[in-house]
């Protein structure tokens, strides 16, 4: 019986090819829309992290209570941590991600790499085995550490995906180190790019007890059996009022904060900006769903004196609903298959969009389970589309409908009542989406028209990463000195200069007192401040005005010079 209509159907359809291309490409925009943003909450947001049990992983950071602000923690601190803690079974380290670049050659080419220095059990924390070889063992972390760990994606770029990548020797920053192993593909940490992994080796300098207050490190811990997060927040903060009572000259002013790694990894809004947006194409589906309803509505009308005749030999209500109801599965599944095409070229290109961009977004794809929703929500729409017309089927009274030449079986004062009901909610969802979309067009313009406070035109971007070699800062300074002097003495080159760090928006460094206010209580409020150091030329160069004042100049460079700075 179902083959029967499904024949029947596909012959119905082929004869109204307009109505089935329109109804098809309505479904299949909406669906594939969704598909698309789905695979994205799929892969970032509900997919588990790829380390054993990922839900017992935490981060913890030091607190400055004063500043209200996380930060690194010292070597010092970590081992306390790790030696008074009962509610974490393994904990490591590792070192903070902006402090961690090298260039790397020995591969298929030399590239600038981001790596990881981590501390002993580091992968055995995060409960991940290697695809190739081996991770570190404890001979690995000495003093000049011969032995590194790739990435899934570096062994395929650089080592074209060689097994006999394992036991090659590699120059890093200069220095030959040994390929003892090779991750699986998604595992990101600590950061999404890093591409490399080194042993951190724990010497004379990171033991010394002024090193307390260094930051260089962020802890990871695996919650011991029967703990909880709020357990080990608790734990910690005892043991940080311990270490302040133990060691008030370095820690009275720090505490520490114990987080889930997802929320590390994910960022404090990523999870709820996904799920905005997926309601957001949600009500796009919906919208195509009315669309095709009352497209249905429509066929289901001209039609009127076929299911008048058929009603009148003998065919049964639920028989004609059925029969309605395979049509726009039928539909359903054709703008299923477009839709999938439609998101398999979307998905590729929000994943070339989010890298860099979200985290784990290397791992979008077009998977079974992705395909699944894309079935599930095809399925749904064409029953959900199909509801309208096969009510009107089933109330219909055929005899007087037949008698009146087949005007009363899906017309009349109820019809018209569903069609301008399914209008309404289409203009309805309609309307919410311009609205919302016309404040984030408006949103959109009002940041792009914005004064940034420089000048962008013609202006060239260039990232630097110095070698290791470059180990003082005054190796740094001559070096930017003369790269300055020469590049300003191109013929095309107007002014040039340089900065730390040129991200434009970030979290603030730390926060301010200024001379001659008074003291304040840790619990104050306090100006939030990022600091960049510059050198002289970049105001120039990006053509900030000076308000008032001076800006910086070759000689605030000397060695005895005195300090400075420029405030915006």
């Amino acid at each position: 019986m179902l083959l029967q209509d499904l024949r029947y159907a596909a012959r119905s359809l082929s004869r109204s090819r307009g109505f089935t291309a329109v109804a098809v490409l309505t479904l299949a925009l909406g669906v594939g829309a969704n598909t698309a943003i789905f695979s994205v909450l799929q892969a970032i947001v509900l997919r588990d992290l790829p380390y054993h049990e990922p839900d017992r992983l935490a981060v913890m950071w030091t607190w400055n209570l004063q500043q209200n602000l996380p930060d690194g923690s010292s070597f010092l601190n970590f081992r306390d941590w790790k030696e008074q803690s009962q509610a974490f079974e393994q904990m490591s380290a590792y070192v903070r991600p902006e402090f961690t670049r090298a260039t790397l050659t020995g591969g298929d080419s030399s590239a600038r790499v981001n790596a990881g220095v981590v501390g002993p059990d580091f992968f055995e924390t995060l409960g991940t085995a290697p695809l190739l070889g081996r991770t570190f063992v404890p001979g690995d972390f000495k003093a000049e550490a011969t032995a590194a760990v790739v990435s899934y994606g570096l062994w395929q770029e650089q080592f074209a995906a060689d097994p006999q990548a394992v036991g090659r020797t590699i120059q890093l920053d200069g220095r030959g180190v040994e390929i003892v192993g090779v991750m699986p593909p998604g595992f990101e940490l600590p950061t999404a790019d890093v591409q490399i992994w080194q042993p951190l080796f724990f010497g004379p300098g990171w033991v010394e007890e002024n090193t307390r207050r260094s930051d260089g490190l962020i802890v990871l811990g695996r919650l011991s059996p029967g703990a909880t997060m709020e357990s080990a927040r608790a734990e910690m903060n005892a043991i940080a009022a311990r270490l302040r009572d133990q060691y008030p000259a370095t820690n009275a002013s720090f505490g520490v904060t114990t987080d889930p790694l997802i929320e590390r990894v994910l960022g404090p809004t990523t999870e709820r900006t996904l799920w905005l947006l997926f309601g957001s194409v949600a009500f796009v589906l919906l919208i195509a769903c009315a669309n095709v309803a009352n497209l249905m509505l429509a066929r289901v009308a001209v039609r009127q004196h076929e299911f008048s005749v058929r009603a009148a030999l003998g065919a049964g209500r639920m028989r004609m609903v059925r029969q309605v109801l395979t049509e726009n599965v039928a539909v359903s599944l054709l703008a299923g298959a477009v839709a999938v095409v439609m998101a398999w070229l979307a998905i590729l290109a929000l994943r070339a969009w989010a890298t860099g961009v979200l985290p784990r977004a290397g791992t979008i794809e077009l998977d079974a389970g992705v395909l699944a929703f894309a079935l599930a929500a095809a399925l749904g729409c064409g029953l959900l589309a199909g509801l309208p017309p096969a009510l009107q089927i089933a109330t219909a009274r055929p005899a007087s409908a037949l008698r009146e030449g087949g005007t009363r079986l899906v017309g009349g004062r109820s019809g018209r009542r569903l069609h301008q009901g399914l209008v309404v909610a289409e203009i309805a969802l309609a309307v919410m989406l311009l609205c919302g979309s016309g404040l984030l067009i408006l949103s959109f313009l009002r940041v792009q028209s914005a004064d940034r406070g420089f000048d962008t035109q013609n202006v060239l971007l260039l990232q630097i990463d110095l070698p290791s070699t470059y180990n003082s800062p005054e190796r740094v300074t001559a070096f930017f000195s003369d790269a300055m002097a020469r590049i300003r003495g191109l013929p095309d080159v107007a002014a040039a200069g340089a900065i730390s760090d040129f991200f434009i928006h970030r979290q603030p460094d730390y926060r301010i007192a200024l001379e001659g206010q008074p003291p304040r209580r840790p619990t104050d409020p306090a100006p939030p401040l990022t600091e960049d150091n510059v050198v002289p030329g970049y105001f120039e160069a990006m053509q900030i005005p000076l308000l008032r004042g001076r800006l910086l100049e070759d000689r605030d460079l000397a060695p005895d010079a005195p300090e400075v700075v420029v405030i915006n």
